[in-house]
């Protein structure tokens, strides 16, 4: 899937910045923290979006309506997209620019692995597992885990990096 196509099939804008992240909706995700990154950058890209692609436990409805509550208090509704369960996780990633995975725990990331298969830039949390698959500004980035601050400044990072670096990392 092309962008425009991958777009359109959705009745969305086409995005020049496409975050993606993979995975059940759960607090130990931290997907809290990237909304909050994504809500900064977004005063400096306004055509962005972040996908997060992954389907709630029934026990887990509480993070759900948690993270939607805190989309829609900052009128993200057009920016962060949780699109439920999805059987095009590789469209997804296709189109994906920034691989986003913000846990706060984790037992082992695949989701990370598919991600970089893909060849895609990952932004990830300094969570141990990680640090046995990421090298730090050699095959991705790693910020302080639970800091959004320091996600949106590596963000604003590796979108300045020139291309033929980004081409080097992944």
């Amino acid at each position: 899937a092309d962008k425009l196509s991958f777009f359109r099939k959705r009745n969305l804008p086409v995005k020049d910045i496409v975050f993606v992240s993979l995975g059940n909706i759960s607090p130990r995700k931290g997907y809290e923290t990237s909304i909050e990154a994504i809500q900064q950058l977004r005063r400096d890209y306004e055509s962005m979006i972040y996908f997060i692609v992954g389907g709630k436990h029934h026990q887990e409805t509480e993070e759900f309506d948690r993270l939607s509550k805190i989309i829609q208090k900052n009128n993200l509704e057009d920016t962060v997209i949780i699109t439920g369960r999805s059987n095009e996780v590789r469209d997804y990633l296709k189109v994906c620019d920034i691989y986003l995975m913000p846990s706060v725990t984790e037992g082992f990331g695949i989701s990370l692995i598919e991600a970089l298969a893909m060849e895609k830039i990952v932004v990830v949390s300094d969570i141990s597992p990680f640090k046995e698959i990421i090298d730090d500004n050699i095959n991705g980035f790693f910020f302080n885990t639970g800091n959004s601050k320091r996600l949106e400044v590596k963000i604003k990072d590796v979108i300045g990096l020139s291309i033929g670096k980004q081409r080097e990392v992944k």
